[in-house]
């Protein structure tokens, strides 16, 4: 049985977000482009929060809205937030911007232990660098605190 990785139009799109992410997450020591696509093509595609994986139970992270946006805005995640999100394109072309906070989550590549709900964090399961882990859960709901 071969354990060649399959490249989808979704693991292509994941793929992309984790590369314009930047060094964070589980990717911290990948610099270079090769780099990260090895370390994306071991640990997998991450999780969509709309496709539980199959054969096990679904598992819901609750998302602090109001304690992810502070991080997210104030994060070295903002430093590339207009370009990424093509703001003066969208203002320019619609006259507006919009964008859905799963878009927001899924360009970060990885969530702290802060921004999990605090009904959740003693028991939130972590990865090896003591951030969530991101695969474990199959749903991110964002509530209000």
């Amino acid at each position: 049985m071969s354990n060649q990785f399959t490249w989808t139009d979704e693991t292509v799109k994941q793929f992309a977000r984790v590369y314009a992410a930047g060094t964070r997450g589980k990717y911290k020591k990948a610099k270079k482009i090769d780099d990260k696509l090895s370390v994306f093509k071991q640990v997998g595609p991450a999780v969509s929060s709309k496709t539980p994986k199959r054969g096990r139970p679904s598992t819901t992270l609750l998302v602090d809205t109001g304690s992810f946006l502070d991080w997210y805005f104030t994060h070295d995640v903002m430093r590339d937030f207009v370009k990424d999100h093509a703001i003066p394109h969208m203002l320019f072309t619609k006259g507006r911007f919009w964008i859905r906070i799963q878009e927001l989550m899924d360009a970060c590549g990885y969530l702290p232990v802060d921004v999990v709900h605090e009904s959740m964090r003693k028991n939130v399961k972590l990865d090896e660098n003591e951030e969530v882990d991101l695969s474990y859960y199959t749903t991110f709901k964002f509530v209000k605190p």
